[in-house]
């Protein structure tokens, strides 16, 4: 008589032959389990995600990374509207002065970017939203 075990799924009691870790009711849930733990379901989303738009994926690359470190060195890590107005905070976010979204060929021009605090970036990024919407509409 061939030995057995229980199934490793918590909650089943199946028997199943000794060189299996799985019934087959759950080797499937068990492997999507395994690959969550992996990265690999994470990689994938990801990369799908990332793809749907091309100018999205930009930011996610090594090129953008440098860039993005370059814009704020050389604005000395401070947000640039501040600075604008008479104060002195500190810059998190580099934004691209006219939007990548109406000049894709801008994206990369070091002159288009600007180092932004969070306050200053969701302020630019809620008025720009707004001009878009009102140039669908037709207003």
């Amino acid at each position: 008589m061939k030995q057995m075990k229980v199934c490793a799924w918590s909650t089943c009691h199946k028997l199943i032959p000794i060189d299996q870790r799985y019934c087959s009711k759950h080797q499937k849930p068990a492997e999507l389990k395994a690959q969550k733990r992996r990265g690999g379901y994470e990689k994938k989303y990801n990369k799908t995600r990332y793809e749907k738009n091309p100018l999205t994926a930009n930011y996610h690359i090594a090129a953008w990374k440098k860039t993005r470190l370059a814009v704020l060195i050389r604005d000395h890590y401070l947000c640039q509207q501040c600075l604008k107005n008479g104060y002195v905070k500190p810059a998190k976010h580099v934004d691209h002065i006219i939007p990548a979204v109406e000049r894709p060929d801008l994206f990369w021009n070091m002159d288009n970017l600007q180092s932004l605090c969070p306050g200053c970036h969701s302020l630019k990024t809620v008025e720009e939203q707004k001009k878009r919407k009102r140039e669908n509409n037709g207003r």
